[in-house]
This record gives structure tokens, sequence and C-alpha cells, in this order.
């Protein structure tokens, strides 16, 4: 579907009022991060601003994992995450907390290398 068919179709959908089509609308919207082990966006520049950086950044972390519908495959972010050594094989298997980890990180180096991370590989 081309993506202004699809602005057609969610204006329409938007415009009936009825929740079970804003349900559809949300299914039909929802974004795809990676595509194996290759991110398929870019994080916005306010992400990278929010959730990088000196401090605590768990709220702003968790604000824009909500906010992008952050998510990509479990066992991916597993291994991806592992590789840092900071979290044991108990904590990794939060994908919850994963998805959040795996957002952090990739801000905080989108912040110290501008233009280096643009797309995040889940590579070892």
């Amino acid at each position: 579907m081309r993506i202004s068919a699809a602005c057609t179709l969610a204006a329409a959908l938007l415009a009936t009022s009825n929740p079970a089509n804003l349900t559809h609308l949300f299914i039909m919207t929802s974004i795809n991060w990676f595509d194996g082990r290759e991110s398929t966006r870019q994080l916005p520049a306010e992400c990278i601003a929010d959730c990088s950086g000196s401090g605590n950044a768990t709220e702003n972390v968790q604000y824009w994992v909500k906010r992008l519908d952050f998510d990509g495959p479990k066992e991916l972010f597993k291994e991806y995450l592992k590789e840092f050594g900071a979290w044991d094989n108990e904590q990794l298997e939060d994908h919850e907390e994963n998805r959040e980890r795996v957002l952090w990180t990739w801000a905080c180096n989108c912040y110290e290398e501008p233009g280096a991370y643009d797309y995040l590989y889940l590579g070892v």
C-alpha cells in the first residue's frame, strides 16, 4: 500500500470515531523497527537528546519506548545487550527492560558519535 493511500485510509478510519476502527488503525501503522539484525529506521533527534548524556534518563527512555512503539527481536536484543557485560542472564530475560536498554544504548551511541550509529546493527 502506498503511503498516500495509507494516510487516506487512516483519515477515513479516524473520521468514523469507531473504537474498533482505531484498533485496526494502530495495527496498520505499527512500526517495524528491525528487519533481522538491522534497524529499518533512525531514532528521532529529540529521542537521542532526551535519552543520552549525563544523569538518570530512565523516565525519558520509557517515554520514548512507548511513543515510538520501539521493539525488536527478543533473542537478538538479548544477544546484543549481553556483549556489553552490564547485565546478567536473568536480567536479560526481561524483554520490556531490554527494549529500554537497547534504545538507551543506541541513543547514547548516536549522541557520542553522530552519524556513526544512524542505523543499529544487532550484531556481535
